[in-house]
This record gives C-alpha cells, structure tokens and sequence, in this order.
C-alpha cells in the first residue's frame, strides 16, 4: 500500500470562472444565488487608497478571491468534482480524502497511478487548477518501498 499525497498549485486563484459557471448550473442553484457568487467571486475591482489617493490595481478574471468568508465553501464545492471523479476511478480497498487544495489517495498499488494521475490532469484542464508536482509526494510502504527509491521531481527538458 501506499498514497499519494496532492497538492492542488494556486488552487483559489486558478480556478477558472467558466468551470464556476458550469458548476452552478450543475448544482441547479437558485438565480439569487448565482447573483450573490458572480458579485462576491467574479471581475472583483481591486485597488489601493493611499492618502486619499485611489490607484487601481486591476479586476481579478479568473479564480476566487480568500479574504471572503465565504471562498473556502465554494471552494470545497468547486473541488468536490476531483473528489467524485477519483473515487469512482478507485478500487474497494482505496480510499480518497481532500482538505481544500490538498487531495489524499491511498491506493494498492503504485501502478494505479496510471489511473489515478489522468484524473487530475482532466480536472486541471477544465478548472484551471492543476496539480503542484513539486509539492505532491508519493508515500510508499510495504513492497512500494522497494520499487520507489527517490522522489520524482518537475521534469526540465534541457536547452
């Protein structure tokens, strides 16, 4: 046994505001609420007071801002899409978690990667949050231990 251990790479800013429409349509929520997330979520004006001066910094396009109460929730909700998607790619024995942007797969074996990593990539592809190689890691026991001897890194191709 062993598990992979994911780390979704700037999981709140990343997130793609069509696939947020896309989920709000696949949650059926109500046009009041759909109102209150693009308000709260989407094209948020940033800017700067300083000394009575105003200096804008830009509207944000894409992702969630985290200062708002209510990111983390729709986050979670954002991101349980991954979640389904992986556990029903799993086996009886497997087992997925998620605790915001970092995704715990405990898998039987290390070639299950071959199932599993595809997910996430899909998942990256239409949500605009991909997996962060250098912070996701690989815990092996068992026979695993034996045939993973060192850590994968970000492959470089070389100039």
């Amino acid at each position: 046994e062993g598990a992979l251990l994911a780390d979704i790479e700037r999981a709140f800013p990343s997130l793609y505001q069509s696939y947020q429409w896309l989920l709000m349509e696949h949650y059926s929520l109500p046009p009041w609420l759909r109102i209150a997330i693009v308000r709260g979520f989407f094209s948020v004006h940033h800017c700067l007071e300083y000394y009575s001066h105003t200096h804008d910094l830009g509207i944000m396009y894409r992702g969630i801002t985290q200062g708002n109460p209510l990111s983390a929730l729709w986050f979670l909700l954002c991101v349980n899409l991954l979640v389904v998607r992986l556990s029903l790619s799993l086996q009886d024995t497997e087992a997925v978690r998620a605790f915001a942007d970092d995704i715990y797969v405990r898998l039987t074996c290390v070639s299950r990667l071959i199932d599993i990593l595809p997910v996430f990539l899909t998942y990256g592809y239409i949500s605009g949050c991909y997996m962060n190689f250098l912070k996701t890691d690989l815990k092996c026991c068992g026979i695993w231990k034996s045939i993973v001897v060192q850590k994968t890194t970000r492959f470089e191709p070389s100039l």
